[in-house]
């Protein structure tokens, strides 16, 4: 899996889910996504087919290796943050073995 910069550059060979994706940055096709789905009443299919089946395309990144052949899937991602935060634990203390005074003492005689 890569996660792409916003100046990698993606090309769609066919159009996914009948939907005409341009080639281009990153960054401009993820727009292009967005504007789909809010200004079309069919976009939000358009997005529910790139989470759920992905969209074959060519990519290539700013950081060399020229085109490589793959899908490119929206990953949904969401955080919690609660309002109290959780509580520190320390680490367990280990229980005194009787064996502590007798190491202490060869210690100290060594």
């Amino acid at each position: 899996m890569v996660t792409p910069s916003d100046d990698d550059v993606i090309n769609f060979p066919q159009s996914p889910g009948g939907w005409d994706l341009s080639t281009g940055k990153v960054s401009a096709v993820l727009k292009e996504i967005a504007d789909t789905a809010n200004g079309n009443r069919d976009g939000g299919q358009l997005v529910t087919y790139l989470v759920r089946e992905g969209a074959a395309c060519e990519f290539l990144s700013i950081n060399g290796g020229g085109w490589r052949k793959g899908k490119v899937k929206l990953r949904m991602e969401f955080e919690f943050i609660p309002d109290e935060p959780e509580s520190v634990s320390l680490p367990p203390v280990k229980p005194e073995s009787p064996l502590d005074d007798l190491r202490a003492e060869l210690l100290k005689n060594e």
